[in-house]
């Protein structure tokens, strides 16, 4: 039976379905003190997606980039070291103590145990990526995964030479745009999809030279949500590259009317059944989640990808 249950550090009442009590009870585990707030705050506390420090490795002393700064308690590795038969794991083992507190212990263990400097696997040239695998030519990517010469982007996928991005999936030469996918060469786009040789878009899909404009379908040589001919949308785009020359705040100040003018729907679902978030795809009895695709029987979870029966 569901109940309401007090968050013991906000103090924010927050209620436990009976479909998350079913779920706690089938793997083993008491139903949580924490909302869902809380318990947020403390997942997203050991990722560390934008402070990066030059360190050395503590085994072979090389130079690397890690996620961690050199007053850590904790030993830190380079790739090489910590996947090598250099240290071995096992010798950090220990009797646990029933007679004193878990987090106790568990703090003197994780101060010794060596840990790698950055996370990522299966990446060429790309030093300064984490939390990744698979990615070419990449700079200051985080989450983003089979990219290459990508640059400044969170939870980007199979993208090719995209900046300024975040959360843009099967996307090549484009610049600032945001949840999208299937993109070509287009700047700063969002909530888009299937667009190509197009700027400033705003729930926008297969559209070709398009810009400054929302809500389109199908559409080529739209500006300012007005159809135009080739001649006369050329012209006029060519005229709006003098005034950004001129004037950068003259697209700030246009896309804000574009956007105002806009009809928002109020979350990006699709494909979806039974499901409740923003920015969610292919999922099926998907609750709170945020960010996903291809979810099945989930709960509360932010930037999930092919997942079942989880929660957090």
């Amino acid at each position: 039976m569901s109940k309401i249950s007090k968050c013991r550090i906000s103090g924010k009442e927050f209620q436990i379905s009976d479909r998350d009590i079913a779920f706690y009870e089938r793997i083993g585990v008491p139903p949580p003190t924490l909302c869902p707030e809380e318990r947020e705050r403390r997942r997203i506390v050991w990722r560390n997606e934008r402070h990066l420090h030059r360190r050395k490795c503590q085994i072979c002393s090389k130079s690397v980039i890690a996620v961690y700064p050199k007053e850590s308690e904790f030993p830190v590795l380079c790739e090489d070291c910590f996947w090598s038969d250099k240290w071995d794991p096992s010798e950090y083992g220990r009797d646990f103590d029933f007679g004193r507190p878990f987090f106790e212990q568990f703090r003197e263990l994780a101060v010794i145990v060596p840990r790698i400097a950055i996370t990522r696997a299966k990446c060429i040239n790309s030093d300064y990526a984490l939390n990744c695998i698979e990615n070419k030519n990449c700079y200051l990517t985080s989450g983003a995964d089979y990219n290459e010469d990508c640059m400044y982007g969170i939870n980007t996928q199979r993208s090719k030479s995209c900046i300024d991005h975040y959360l843009i999936y099967d996307s090549e030469l484009c610049y600032g745009c945001i949840d999208s996918t299937r993109l070509y060469n287009c700047v700063s786009c969002q909530d888009c999809a299937d667009c190509s040789d197009s700027w400033f878009l705003y729930d926008s899909k297969g559209c070709n030279h398009c810009a400054f404009s929302s809500n389109l379908r199908n559409k080529s040589y739209v500006l300012f949500n007005k159809q135009l001919s080739k001649e006369e949308y050329d012209r006029q785009i060519e005229e709006i590259i003098s005034r950004i020359m001129e004037d950068p705040d003259w697209i700030y100040k246009n896309m804000v009317k574009v956007r105002s003018k806009a009809i928002h729907r109020h979350a990006l679902v699709l494909n979806t059944e039974n499901s409740s978030g923003h920015v969610v795809r292919n999922c099926k009895n998907a609750r709170y989640v945020f960010d996903a695709e291809d979810l099945e029987d989930c709960k509360y979870i932010f930037y999930g990808l092919d997942a079942k029966d989880s929660y957090d």
